[in-house]
């Protein structure tokens, strides 16, 4: 068990999210590859959401979806039928 605390210091709220995302997704990925499960603690319930978001979006974007989510597995059946039923809250 470790926990990493990351400091950052762009001024910028925009790109110190970003920032902020993307140091998140490369440690999370590090994890996973070594088959480490991990917990991401955020500041507040809004964030928690636009964290999760964000590392969807960037795991899509690099295509490693597959790193986070095994293919054919019950967690990715879940996802789809949820998906379906979800309403967009924004």
């Amino acid at each position: 068990l470790q926990m990493q605390y990351v400091g950052i210091t762009e001024r910028n709220a925009f790109k110190r999210f970003q920032l902020q995302n993307e140091i998140c997704y490369d440690r999370a990925l590090t994890q996973r590859r070594h088959n480490n499960q991990m917990l991401i603690f955020v500041h507040s319930r809004a964030e928690t959401g636009k964290t999760a978001k964000a590392l969807r979006d960037l795991a899509l974007e690099r295509d490693e979806l597959a790193s986070f989510v095994r293919d054919g597995g019950a967690t990715q059946e879940i996802l789809r039928e949820e998906t379906s039923s979800v309403k967009n809250a924004e």
